[in-house]
């Protein structure tokens, strides 16, 4: 599995994120699952001050359920896993959750963190 995060939208004040989601078969060939997720941050007092530990908090905030959902599989593995099938690659949700989950930041969004 891999996440990868862009930034569609940025000044000194504000920043918008994009998320897409993908499964890698074949240890190459990407299938997007998902995407037009994201998010939006505006500084209140003085430019943005992010750092990559903040990023990947909104991350997943983003592609997981909210904490209060008190479902006994708070993992999004079976929804992936229906999004998968929908590709034509049947893998369960168990399977995915094995897989490794690789988040990807692009060039754009490490250079707000410097």
């Amino acid at each position: 599995m891999l996440c990868i995060v862009d930034e569609s939208v940025s000044s000194t004040r504000v920043a918008s994120f994009a998320v897409s989601e993908f499964l890698e078969v074949n240890n190459s060939d990407l299938i997007l699952l998902r995407d037009g997720l994201g998010w939006t941050v505006e500084a209140v007092n003085g430019p943005l001050d992010l750092n990559l530990a903040q990023i990947t908090s909104n991350v997943k905030n983003v592609l997981l359920p909210d904490e209060d959902d008190k479902s006994d599989d708070r993992s999004p593995w079976n929804f992936l896993s229906l999004l998968s099938r929908g590709r034509g690659i049947d893998v369960s949700a168990s399977q995915l959750a094995r897989l490794p989950y690789k988040l990807y930041f692009s060039d754009d969004v490490l250079q707000l963190c410097t």
